[in-house]
Order: C-alpha cells, then sequence, then structure tokens
C-alpha cells in the first residue's frame, strides 16, 4: 500500500510539466526560453521535480539539510522565493503547513492531497 502511494506521488509529478505547458504564456520567437520555477518544501520533492524537469527549469528546495519542517519558521526571503514560483510542491497535513500561508495563487502539488491523506494521519509520507 505504501509503495502505491509512492508511485501515485510520483506519477503525479510526472505529469507536473503537462500542468504547467498550458499555463505558460506564448513568448515571441525573439524572447529567451523561459525556465519554469518550482518551489518545494522540501529537498525530497524538489529533487523528484528536478528530476522531471530535467533542463526545462528549476526546483529549489525552502528547508535544507537537517532542519525540521515542522519547526520552520518562514521569513520575507522565502516569501518571495514562493511569490516568484510557477509551481509549488509541498506535503501537508501538519508536516509543512506553513507552505499554506504562503501559497497565493501558484499552481500547486500537495502530497497529502494527492495520496488521499487527512489531517490527523502520520505526515512523513516518504519516511
Amino acid at each position: 500500500m505504501k509503495q502505491t502511494r509512492r508511485w501515485v506521488l510520483i506519477g503525479t509529478l510526472l505529469l507536473i510539466p503537462l500542468l504547467l505547458a498550458g499555463c505558460k504564456k506564448k513568448q515571441p520567437a525573439s524572447s529567451q526560453h523561459h525556465q519554469l520555477k518550482v518551489v518545494a518544501s522540501t529537498n525530497v520533492y524538489a529533487q523528484l521535480a528536478q528530476g522531471v524537469l530535467g533542463q526545462e527549469g528549476k526546483a529549489t528546495a525552502i528547508v535544507q539539510g537537517t532542519t525540521d519542517p515542522h519547526d520552520f519558521e518562514p521569513g520575507t526571503q522565502t516569501a518571495h522565493t514562493v511569490e516568484q514560483a510557477d509551481l509549488l510542491i509541498w506535503n501537508g497535513i501538519g508536516y509543512d503547513d506553513w507552505m499554506a500561508k504562503l501559497a497565493q495563487k501558484q499552481p500547486q502539488v500537495v502530497a497529502a492531497h494527492v495520496l488521499d491523506r487527512h489531517d490527523g494521519e502520520n505526515e512523513h509520507l516518504f519516511f
């Protein structure tokens, strides 16, 4: 069951470029190619997104290293990074809920929603 949920999430992440392709503005031929900016709450989601994006964009993790996402306090730089994103990826259900406060109008992939998980369930979807 756990493996199935992981594959569902990975499959969803593989569909991200198709979602973003529909959101992308058409640019004149003379303009430079727009690199997609994906901002993820953690390294796990950023690495998955970068694998999907390849050279078409850049995925950035907000929480780096050994910082616990439960305890992370976003600042103004984090808010600016999120605001500039074309797509946000975060866990949800108590793991990185600070992201919900920062996310405004960007398209979002919330892993808990993809896996049909709810508040009160184990929020460690990849552990």
